[in-house]
């Protein structure tokens, strides 16, 4: 009974990252599967919140944790949510935050960059607040001889995470107050 909308004239944008670990030229693929819903079918339509944290600074040989809170300004009954960092991240956490920007519970976590998992509340969403949020760390631990800080290169370093909710009241970028 959940679905996202994707107007007619609606442009796609698919962007990720692939490493070649090898001296050859290798293809890679990506894919986006849709599929459409039968009339009368969908009760609510989703849509996407994002945050992303640019100020990371890693020094060689160094570890160091990063971290964003992300509040936001309608309800919304969160039921997928997945992160996004790169090779020197060693795990990534996201905290369910109440108004008052405090910790309650842990809601995911990942210690893989390659292929983090998605988490699913199809049956029992995280219902979020007005006012409340998430707050989202990644950990990383500098293997290199150099200082790394955020970018889109497979040697720079990226913290995002990603969640789908409904009713959609339009996506939705993290206000942060992590100051």
């Amino acid at each position: 009974g959940v679905a996202g909308q994707l107007p007619g004239d609606q442009w796609v944008l698919m962007e990720y990252h692939a490493i070649n670990p090898t001296e050859h030229d290798l293809i890679t693929e990506g894919y986006v599967n849709a599929v459409t819903a039968e009339p009368g079918t969908i009760e609510h339509y989703a849509n996407g919140l994002y945050g992303n944290n640019p100020d990371l600074e890693i020094p060689p040989g160094q570890t160091r944790s990063f971290s964003r809170k992300c509040m936001v300004d309608v309800q919304m009954n969160v039921f997928v949510m997945g992160s996004h960092f790169h090779q020197l991240g060693t795990l990534f956490e996201i905290h369910r935050l109440d108004t008052d920007a405090e910790r309650v519970e842990k809601v995911y976590e990942s210690t893989t960059w390659e292929s983090p998992e998605l988490v699913y509340w199809s049956d029992d969403p995280l219902v979020i607040q007005v006012g409340e949020g998430f707050e989202y760390t990644c950990h990383y631990t500098n293997t290199t001889d150099q200082t790394v800080r955020f970018g889109p290169s497979a040697l720079d370093e990226m913290c995002s995470m990603a969640a789908v909710y409904y009713p959609d009241a339009g996506f939705k970028l993290c206000i942060d107050h992590s100051g």
